[in-house]
């Protein structure tokens, strides 16, 4: 019980250094970057709420769209590949959008 709570409390304290823009940029990059390994699908809007933030910084954002190519066993790739359909007519950093088009088609088998 105390390995779950531990976990827990890691988990949120990761969420939250993804999210602070005044942490060290290595830092959240380096978190994000965690998910390729781990691609849990209940924390995949946390990465589509970073690559929405156009002002956050691009590097963070296009790992968040690479970080999200790794979901392709998610129940929620359907869900993942509406959003990133939405999100790619609109972006405008040319790495970003690239990264959105090599995430949508890592999850519907391109």
């Amino acid at each position: 019980l105390e390995s779950i709570r531990s976990a827990n409390k890691s988990k949120q304290q990761d969420m939250a250094l993804i999210t602070d823009k005044s942490a060290k940029l290595k830092e959240r990059i380096s978190e994000v970057s965690r998910f390729r390994n781990h691609p849990a699908s209940d924390e995949a809007d946390l990465l589509l709420t970073v690559l929405r933030d156009r002002t956050d910084d691009a590097e963070l954002r296009k790992t968040a769209a690479e970080a999200l190519g790794w979901f392709t066993y998610s129940y929620r790739k359907e869900y993942l590949l509406e959003q990133l359909a939405q999100i790619l007519p609109s972006e405008t950093d040319a790495a970003i959008q690239n990264e959105v088009k090599k995430t949508i088609n890592r999850l519907s088998g391109k």
